[in-house]
């Protein structure tokens, strides 16, 4: 079943009827609750959420919005689950636990999580990365030895962040076990956030046998790919087996949260490693509209990424 992230609409409504009434335009029944919803819009959605007139597929951490936080500083980042601020990661914890209720009280199989950065010297979210790009130089030796700085000095500080990631999930996916909810690990977009492609590995093989899967972005992928830090298949290569589900953007550039069909992402090759129970989500922003949804779903279908009407 396809889905759609409720990322798309959540800041554009002002209550959870309209949200839903908006998503139902779009042709699609299933979706993905994202951490913009706030907790009075997903009060106004619990009674067509449980009528299955819409089914839930997964929950984006942290959602509902938490209390006191505006909607516009919602983000998946919010309390960071690798901090070493016991407060902080106290507080990721008990609201990621909130998620993973909430998936379990509406049936959805996943909760996907950013899991926070290693903190590193002066991190500019790839500015000068993004530059090379943008000068058309991300190839050259001045940017791979950039590269490889960056992930030299990221590597040496990551422990204690990583070793922080690990005890927070430890207590979040005993809950999530005991519920029959499974977390997705989910690939990020800046060089310094968790997890890079190696860090996976480490999560997945920490909790061997249990209900922690890999989430796999799409835009986020491609984006990496540009800046030259890891090619976007190589997530799948390594990962395909564990893959519990998938954010499906397009991207052109840096630029992602795209409608599929509308950018330069391969999703022939995204579908290869497609698994029949992977949870699929389109992902895009405010600004994509139904008609590019349609499109996106008629592309995805025709792709073998989706079921046809």
């Amino acid at each position: 079943m396809l889905g759609l992230s409720t990322a798309w609409i959540a800041t554009e409504v002002d209550n959870g009827d309209r949200l839903l009434d908006a998503l139902r335009e779009t042709g699609l029944s299933a979706l993905e609750l994202d951490y913009r919803v706030t907790a009075a819009m997903l009060q106004q959605m619990r009674r067509r959420l449980r009528s299955h007139e819409f089914s839930v597929l997964s929950v984006h951490n942290y959602c509902p919005l938490p209390e006191g936080v505006p909607q516009h500083q919602a983000s998946g980042d919010l309390f960071r689950l690798s901090s070493t601020d016991p407060e902080e990661r106290a507080r990721g914890v008990k609201l990621s636990l909130k998620s993973v209720h909430l998936a379990a009280d509406l049936e959805a199989r996943a909760v996907v999580f950013h899991l926070g950065e290693v903190a590193i010297d002066n991190p500019d979210n790839d500015r000068r990365l993004r530059q090379f790009f943008e000068d058309k130089l991300v190839d050259s030796d001045e940017a791979e030895a950039y590269r490889a700085e960056r992930k030299a000095e990221r590597r040496a500080k990551r422990q204690p962040f990583l070793d922080a990631v690990l005890l927070s999930l430890d207590r979040i996916h005993a809950e999530a076990v005991r519920l029959g909810v499974y977390l997705g690990v989910e690939n990020r977009f800046y060089l310094h956030q968790i997890p890079d492609l190696e860090e996976v590995g480490i999560i997945l093989n920490e909790f061997r046998g249990g209900n922690i899967g890999y989430w796999h972005d799409c835009g986020h992928a491609h984006v990496q790919a540009c800046l030259g830090v890891t090619p976007h298949e190589a997530w799948l290569e390594r990962y395909g087996a564990h893959l519990l589900g998938t954010h499906l953007h397009d991207a052109r550039g840096l630029k992602d949260h795209l409608a599929p069909g509308t950018g330069e992402i391969d999703f022939d090759l995204v579908a290869r490693y497609l698994g029949a129970d992977t949870v699929r989500v389109i992902e895009v922003h405010p600004g994509t509209t139904v008609t590019e949804i349609h499109r996106a779903v008629a592309l995805l279908q025709s792709k073998g990424i989706a079921e046809a009407a």
